[in-house]
C-alpha cells in the first residue's frame, strides 16, 4: 500500500496526543507528509452534550493548542505537517477532506473530547471506518 499522505484528526482531548504521537510515528516510517485536521461542531450537531457549549473563539483556540502540540512532536520526528480547521458535522468533515486531498490513511482517536470511546456505533470513529473508503489507524 502506497502511504505518502496521512490525515490525523484530533479532538482537542487529552487523547489527542497520543493520536498525534501515533499517527506523526506512523508519517516518520513511511516517509508520509501529515495533514492533522480539527474539525469544530456547531452546537446543533453535538447530541447527547449539556446544553451549554464553549464559544467558537476558545474551541478555535483548543485547536490551536493542538497544533502546536502538533508541530513540536513533528519536529522531534522529522515529519512535514500541514494544519486545517474545518466546522461541520466531524466524521463528514474527516471523511470529505481524506477524499478531496487523495490522503492514504486516516488516523483517529477512539476517545473523544468527552472521554467516552468514539468508536461505538454511531460514534465519529466508527462512522468513519464504515465509511471512508481508505484505511483507517484507531488509536486506542
Amino acid at each position: 500500500m502506497k502511504c505518502s499522505k496521512i490525515l490525523i484528526a484530533v479532538a482537542g482531548s487529552e487523547h489527542s496526543k497520543e493520536v498525534l504521537k501515533q499517527g506523526l510515528s506512523t508519517a516518520a516510517v513511511l516517509g508520509a507528509d501529515a495533514q492533522i485536521i480539527y474539525v469544530i461542531q456547531p452546537p446543533s450537531l453535538l447530541s447527547g452534550q449539556s446544553s451549554w457549549t464553549p464559544p467558537r473563539r476558545i474551541l478555535e483556540e483548543v485547536g490551536k493548542d493542538v497544533f502546536n502540540k502538533a508541530r513540536n512532536i513533528a519536529d522531534e520526528k522529522g515529519v512535514s505537517i500541514k494544519t486545517t480547521i474545518a466546522e461541520g458535522n466531524a466524521a463528514e468533515e474527516i471523511m470529505s477532506f481524506a477524499q478531496k486531498r487523495d490522503m492514504d490513511l486516516i488516523v483517529i482517536g477512539a476517545v473523544g473530547e468527552g472521554g467516552s470511546s468514539i468508536v461505538r456505533v454511531g460514534g465519529i470513529a466508527g462512522k468513519i471506518v464504515r465509511n471512508a473508503g481508505k484505511p483507517v489507524l484507531v488509536v486506542h
